[in-house]
């Protein structure tokens, strides 16, 4: 199974591009990086996480074939 196989989110394909384009280094996709209150106070940030996944592991997960 491919690709576009089966049906998925937008985000979820937008999630596995992101990987691969990436070399195989997975950041979760965010919309927001930060909740300010109205003085412009930081009240919650949601930082950058990164972590080096396997192209075999990570292509498994999404059922595709590498």
């Amino acid at each position: 199974m491919t690709l576009g196989a089966m049906g998925m989110a937008p985000l979820e394909v937008a999630q596995i591009y992101q990987t691969l384009v990436a070399d195989g280094f997975y950041s979760p996709l965010l919309s927001i990086n930060a909740v300010l209150d109205t003085d412009g106070k930081l009240l919650k940030s949601y930082p950058l996480k990164l972590s080096n996944v396997s192209m075999k592991r990570f292509c498994i997960n999404y059922v595709m074939l590498c």
